[in-house]
């Protein structure tokens, strides 16, 4: 049954990866693109078509400021973000996004969101800084809030 003729073969043996590779802090940072400041020019009547460009270019800003190396830490750089919504707040949300993306010109729930808080931030600035953007004051505190 056995024919000592058949020889196998198949892909070469796998090259074992350089473990100091394989941490995040010995990779290179990715170059960011230009920054062109767009939100300076947004105000109360500017359309939505054009306040969904803008944000790019606070994420942007953002990115360009010294970060401590942790894993939260990459992935607000990167304009993650984590957060516990009431679900039927959440649910709510998606309805509306559902319903009404289309007709507004977004195509993705990141899109609907992002300008959600677009709009809240531009509204806050509004009615407590004069309209200006308020200053950079640096990372949200992780972790739930403690209770008096």
């Amino acid at each position: 049954m056995s024919d000592q003729s058949r020889i196998l073969t198949g892909l070469p043996s796998r090259q074992p990866a350089d473990p100091k590779k394989l941490l995040r802090r010995n990779r290179p940072e990715p170059q960011p693109a230009p920054v062109v400041d767009e939100l300076e020019s947004v105000s109360a009547e500017t359309p939505a078509a054009e306040i969904r460009e803008a944000p790019a270019a606070a994420q942007q800003a953002t990115r360009e400021k010294p970060v401590a190396r942790t894993a939260a830490a990459s992935k607000a750089k990167d304009g993650r973000i984590n957060t516990y919504i009431d679900p039927a707040v959440r649910s709510r949300a998606v309805a509306a996004f559902q319903h009404t993306g289309h007709l507004e010109g977004e195509t993705a729930w990141n899109e609907f969101v992002e300008l959600a808080l677009l709009e809240l931030a531009q509204r806050r600035e509004q009615e407590h800084n004069g309209g200006r953007q308020f200053t950079q004051a640096g990372a949200l505190k992780a972790g739930r809030p403690l209770k008096a």
